[in-house]
C-alpha cells in the first residue's frame, strides 16, 4: 500500500516559472535568437491588432534555416508567455 505524500508544490505558478528563468542559460546562436525575437514581436502585434495568424507564414520562413527544434521551443515559450499574461490578468498581478 502506498503512503500518500503531500506535494510541496501542488501547482506550478507564474512565479515558479519566472524564478527558474533567472538561472536559465541561452543555448542558441545570435542569429537564432534574433529570428525568434522577430517572430515573438510579430505574434505580439498580431495578438494586439487581432489580425489573422495566417500572416505568420513569413515569420515561419524566417525560422526555417534555424531548424524545427527552435520553432518548437519558440512555440512553447509563446504559450508560456500567453499563459503568464492571462494568469496575471485574471489575478490582477503586475
Amino acid at each position: 500500500m502506498e503512503e500518500d505524500v503531500e506535494d510541496e508544490v501542488p501547482e506550478i505558478k507564474a512565479a515558479h516559472f519566472e524564478e527558474s528563468m533567472k538561472f536559465a542559460r541561452r543555448s542558441v546562436s545570435d542569429a537564432a535568437f534574433v529570428s525568434t525575437w522577430h517572430l515573438l514581436r510579430l505574434c505580439s502585434s498580431l495578438e494586439v491588432s487581432g489580425r489573422s495568424l495566417g500572416s505568420l507564414r513569413l515569420a515561419v520562413r524566417l525560422l526555417v534555416p534555424v531548424g524545427r527544434t527552435l520553432l518548437l521551443l519558440l512555440l512553447v515559450r509563446l504559450m508560456m508567455m500567453i499563459f503568464i499574461t492571462s494568469f496575471k490578468a485574471r489575478h490582477s498581478l503586475s
